[in-house]
């Protein structure tokens, strides 16, 4: 799946384009030992930064319209509820559920053109309530 919004958990990318092989992977694994922290001065651990990122991908995807990730979404998030600190999820839920309600208000201008997001939209958001 390629992602199709820009997400706010996406803090840490590493181009190595134009960069040879084992100068690439280099870069890439000094990225990955990177510390990173919130805003709020909390330190996130790269795997729970991977797991956020992996977890904006598949719920920002299905309320897109996505039917494979909306399929996805709801074994993601429940992994996500078991693995990763509430602290960190409890933004991105948030996030997922303003971009729930916006999808779900767009669907229901155009519910003809805009079912199969409506229907995500609503998905998603029973998702959250969990």
């Amino acid at each position: 799946m390629t992602p199709a919004h820009p997400h706010q958990h996406d803090l840490l990318r590493v181009d190595t384009s134009g960069v040879d092989g084992a100068n690439a992977d280099r870069a890439a694994e000094e990225a990955a030992s990177l510390v990173v922290n919130a805003g709020w001065g909390v330190t996130i651990p790269p795997e729970t930064l991977e797991r956020l990122e992996s977890l904006d991908d598949v719920i920002f995807e299905a309320l897109s319209g996505d039917a494979e990730a909306l399929d996805q979404s709801k074994a993601s998030w429940r992994a996500a509820l078991r693995e990763v600190e509430e602290f960190f999820l409890r933004e991105a839920r948030e996030q997922y559920v303003r971009r729930a309600q916006s999808v779900w208000q767009s669907s229901r201008e155009a519910p003809a053109e805009k079912l199969h997001e409506g229907f995500a939209a609503l998905e998603i958001l029973t998702l959250m309530s969990e």
